[in-house]
């Protein structure tokens, strides 16, 4: 748990707090059950990541704003933690690598304590003015890993015949485009083969497509099927996927996953 803390200069710094037991003396909140050390990128990431989750949850919120959507209010997020840490800092090699890391010890006497000083900065939300895909973890306890949830929204003009309807008035703003059809894209990256899921999009614009890597199956609402052209189980370790859309036409920037392989799915056959 974090603590904020005002200085003489007005900057806003954190510290990380501690946890009390019951009795006892305050002991140091656990970062790893491992004895692996922590490295400088690594504790960076974790702050990156913590602000990004933060981030995360006001864009899943915002979903649910009809004027966030129809660009008619602007929503924020935290612009930026000013950090400063004391923690032991050296050059070394985690063992079983050949490069030299920079290694971060929470644990080291008050002599040998460096002070590190870095910010994690975050941009505002802005509404998506083409169509978006939106990463989320449609698996965050790790119990299916790995499980992709891609959700596009659709968001566009007025059809040609509400332009000529509306002429007499002012111009049609732009918003979500329900009970369109979408198609997903799924191209696998070592093979080049490709699958495409078409869909609907609902009230707000979006359709969503759950991505089974562990199985290689698509899912979305009451559909379920398995990739015909594309082996995210034997052929290929990472893939690619668009979405396009004839009404309005476009294609959405490419976005690339690789597949985490490092456990199975639960439930899964050994």
């Amino acid at each position: 748990m974090a603590r904020k803390k005002m200085t003489g200069g007005m900057e806003p710094t954190v510290s990380l707090s501690r946890l009390r037991a019951a009795k006892g003396f305050a002991a140091p909140r656990v970062l790893m059950e491992s004895e692996v050390p922590v490295t400088l990128e690594e504790m960076l990431t974790a702050f990156q990541k913590s602000l990004g989750r933060a981030n995360r949850s006001s864009l899943e919120a915002s979903r649910g704003e009809s004027e966030f959507l129809l660009g008619v209010r602007a929503l924020y997020v935290i612009e930026g933690l000013n950090v400063t840490l004391r923690v032991g800092v050296k050059a070394g090699r985690i063992e079983g690598s050949k490069d030299k890391r920079v290694l971060v010890d929470f644990g080291a006497p008050e002599g040998e304590r460096s002070e590190v000083q870095f910010k994690v900065q975050s941009k505002p939300l802005e509404a998506p003015k083409t169509a978006e895909l939106l990463l989320a973890d449609g698996d965050p306890l790790g119990s299916e890993h790995p499980r992709f949830h891609l959700i596009a929204t659709l968001i566009g003009g007025p059809s040609p015949a509400e332009t000529v309807k509306g002429m007499e008035g002012p111009p049609l703003p732009l918003r979500p485009l329900k009970a369109r059809d979408v198609h997903f894209r799924i191209a696998g990256g070592d093979s080049g083969t490709m699958d495409s899921v078409a869909l609907r999009t609902n009230e707000l614009g979006q359709a969503s497509l759950f991505v089974d890597a562990a199985r290689n199956r698509v899912e979305s609402g009451g559909f379920r099927g398995t990739l015909k052209q594309v082996d995210l189980l034997r052929e290929n370790d990472d893939f690619f996927v668009f979405v396009t859309s004839q009404d309005p036409p476009l294609e959405s920037n490419v976005l690339h996953f690789t597949i985490d392989r490092g456990g199975e799915p639960k439930g899964s056959a050994k």
